[in-house]
């Protein structure tokens, strides 16, 4: 999963929804654009309209980000697992899933708060290319028309976005690892 490229797993999901709405006789998922067009009904029905075009780019998104995290929270709590704090919580009398839990777990969520930060600043770049596939008119469509027209300033504005959105959630990691590591607050 980690390796497949987001447009394809993001086309394999649009013929998945295809197939599933042959076989309902109806479309339920809906996978092209944000919302339906002169869709008529009360806010209920625009904010299920909405809900039912996120369904699809949003489970791309977590697909990528559930395999990724699940990937390098599994190698963190490998490489605490055979620590000396976790020997000797074993031997204090703490049952082996005891000790992991309480002692190990901890140790090893700290470096994936940090990854977890800053996936969320980056997760705008990933969203480009989900946006086309979808047939979403958002930042993604607009950075690649400016990158496609040659617009210079627009171009440098999404960049720069993109930037402070990294800048941000290095902020965010580092509150954060505070907050979970008690060797690092002063």
């Amino acid at each position: 999963m980690v390796a497949t490229p987001a447009f394809v797993l993001a086309v394999v999901l649009q013929i998945a929804a295809q197939r599933i709405n042959n076989l309902v006789g109806g479309h339920p998922l809906v996978y092209v654009n944000a919302f339906t067009p002169g869709l008529a009904g009360g806010f209920w029905t625009h904010v299920g309209d909405r809900l039912s075009h996120l369904l699809l780019p949003t489970l791309t998104l977590v697909c990528f980000g559930v395999a990724a995290y699940s990937r390098y929270q599994r190698n963190a709590m490998l490489d605490v697992l055979h620590s000396d704090f976790i020997r000797t919580a074993r031997a204090k009398g703490l049952t082996r899933r005891r000790a992991l839990i309480k002692h190990g777990l901890r140790t090893a969520v700290i470096p994936m708060a940090v990854f977890f930060a800053y996936s969320f600043g980056t997760i705008l770049a990933g969203s480009v290319v989900i946006e086309v596939v979808f047939s979403w008119h958002g930042m993604g469509e607009f950075f690649l028309n400016a990158v496609n027209s040659n617009d210079i300033n627009s171009s440098v504005a999404m960049i720069a976005f993109s930037a402070v959105l990294v800048l941000l959630a290095g902020v965010v990691s580092d509150v954060a690892y505070a907050a979970l590591d008690p060797r690092v607050r002063t």
